[in-house]
Formats: C-alpha cells, sequence, structure tokens
C-alpha cells in the first residue's frame, strides 16, 4: 500500500512540476514585457504632441531621417570597399578614405542638427546622441591621422 502511495506522489509531484514550469514561463515573458516598456522613452504627452505635428514638420523629420539613413548606407558601402582595398594592399586608397572623411563629417552635422533642431529632438535620447557624435568625431581625427 506504501509503495502505492508513493507512486502516486511521484505522479503527482511530476505533473504538478509540469505545470509550475510553464507557468514560470508564461510570468517571466510578462516580466520581459514590462521590462521592455520600462525601457521605452516616450511618454504619452509626447505621443500626443506627435500627432499634433503639422504636415511640413512630418515631411521635415522624413526627410532628416532618410538623408540619415542613406548617409549611413554609404559609411557601410565606403566601409566594404575599403575592407577590399584593405585585403588587396594592405591599405585603403587615399581616394577611399577622403571619400570616408567626407560622409563622417555629414553624419556629424546630421546628428549635431538632429540635437539642436526642436523638431527633431522631441523624441530622441539627447545623451545618446552625444555620444555617438563624440565617438564619429573621434573617428574623424583617425581618419585625420591616416591621411
Amino acid at each position: 500500500m506504501s509503495k502505492i502511495k508513493l507512486v502516486f506522489f511521484a505522479l503527482f509531484a511530476f505533473s504538478l512540476s509540469v505545470s509550475a514550469q510553464s507557468t514560470y514561463e508564461r510570468v517571466n515573458a510578462l516580466q520581459q514585457d514590462t521590462v521592455n516598456s520600462d525601457r521605452a522613452t516616450v511618454s504619452a504627452s509626447e505621443l500626443e504632441s506627435a500627432a499634433k505635428m503639422t504636415p511640413e514638420e512630418k515631411a521635415y523629420r522624413d526627410q532628416f531621417i532618410s538623408d540619415l539613413q542613406a548617409t549611413g548606407r554609404k559609411i557601410n558601402e565606403n566601409a566594404q570597399v575599403w575592407e577590399q582595398e584593405t585585403a588587396k594592399r594592405g591599405y585603403p586608397k587615399k581616394k577611399t578614405v577622403r571619400e570616408k572623411a567626407h560622409l563622417v563629417d555629414h553624419y556629424i552635422f546630421l546628428l549635431s542638427t538632429q540635437l539642436s533642431d526642436s523638431r527633431l529632438n522631441r523624441f530622441i535620447d539627447k545623451q545618446k546622441v552625444q555620444d555617438k557624435i563624440t565617438y564619429w568625431q573621434n573617428y574623424r581625427q583617425a581618419l585625420d591621422r591616416l591621411m
């Protein structure tokens, strides 16, 4: 009789542990959603003000974002050319370095504009943008030393 109780208790404990594990995963997923929502930096008032953006402001912001993304793509394309030239010759061509310096200057200009223009800096983390500007300025100085 005690063996039957032991087997019954073991099966009951096993089924309980399986359900506890699946409950744990759901709670963990809910906690993850909560953690991600805590990182959001846009408040309800900011969302309301975004809805009140004029069509000109939206067009200006969209144009700026497309220019920023295009410059980033060009920098990445230049990095691929840079890598190919370095693999082939051991160093990049001067033309490639100059082109990258010009693109980095433009990218720094765009980031500075984003930081200073009130139409663009409503929903950004200003410290993060400032850190990017510092990073790219240091990168630009390294390019100057290379030229």
